[in-house]
């Protein structure tokens, strides 16, 4: 690969339906895999963060997702490297 043609990740947000998030992460994760696209992506994620609930006394941590909707992919797009559907 020359360096004009080196992968440069960018941050992408995908936008999904509220509780769909993880869903949404796998089912880009298999296309990927299927489509023989694991070079150009890097990272697909769902922004969590820990939340302490107490309740009758005891303690309880829980992840929350910090933003509803929205899943975050770290890929180069350029659109030669990419195919529509």
């Amino acid at each position: 690969m020359s360096q004009k043609e080196e992968l440069v990740p960018r941050w992408y947000v995908v936008h999904t339906y509220s509780g769909y998030e993880n869903k949404v992460k796998t089912d880009l994760e298999k296309t990927i895999k299927n489509r023989e696209l694991e070079e150009y992506f890097f990272d697909i994620i769902v922004p969590m963060e820990e939340q302490i609930e107490i309740k009758e006394g005891q303690r309880k941590t829980n992840l929350k997702k910090s933003f509803s909707w929205l899943c975050f992919s770290e890929n180069d797009c350029n659109r030669k490297n990419m195919v529509y559907s």
